[in-house]
């Protein structure tokens, strides 16, 4: 018998999802390098306005499962002229507690499928440290191909990290994102 995927629901950040980021933001300390400083229910609203918008610019996307907001997905610094017009930047990050099933690999996925047909892009990008293989493996889920190695790209506490980076096309086979349904703004 084969087995059903979690349904996933991507959608824009609400304040009413405060507490979920909260929780995640203090759920790893990686992510507490990597986001904007979440000690309370008052920080989380503010970084959900500043942050997480979904518009035509920037798309931040909650991804909800069983109703709770687990992790976001992100397409950010759309290009949308010049010589780099038609790209957009990608990210994600999710709760400690929901790693390891499937669910950030799916949600990228289908954001970035959405991405490219409804927003008209051409070619997505991404980058992961080396030395984190779980963002790999959400990279390669979601249809990335990997490109390339900028070494000693990132530093966090003082020290430097290797980052893969990778893309992803339009003209790609597009990726299995079973289970997600996606609500725009």
């Amino acid at each position: 018998m084969e087995k059903v995927p979690e349904p996933v629901l991507l959608r824009p950040w609400r304040d009413t999802d405060a507490d979920a980021l909260l929780a995640i933001s203090s759920s790893d300390p990686d992510l507490v390098r990597q986001m904007p400083p979440v000690v309370s229910a008052e920080d989380a609203v503010r970084v959900i306005a500043e942050r997480f918008p979904w518009s035509t610019e920037h798309v931040n996307a909650a991804i909800v499962v069983a109703g709770r907001a687990v992790g976001n997905v992100s397409v950010t610094n759309i290009r949308r002229e010049g010589p780099a017009a038609g790209t957009a930047w990608i990210s994600y990050l999710s709760a400690a507690d929901v790693r390891g099933r499937g669910l950030v690999g799916r949600a990228t996925a289908a954001l970035c499928t959405w991405a490219l047909r409804d927003l008209g892009l051409a070619r997505l990008e991404l980058g992961y440290r080396q030395n984190n293989p779980a963002s790999g493996a959400v990279a390669r889920r979601a249809g990335f191909a990997t490109e390339g190695l900028e070494r000693q790209k990132l530093v966090y506490d003082g020290v430097r990290y290797d980052v893969v980076t990778c893309s992803r096309l339009a003209s790609d086979p597009v990726p299995p994102a079973e289970g997600v349904t996606i609500q725009p703004a």
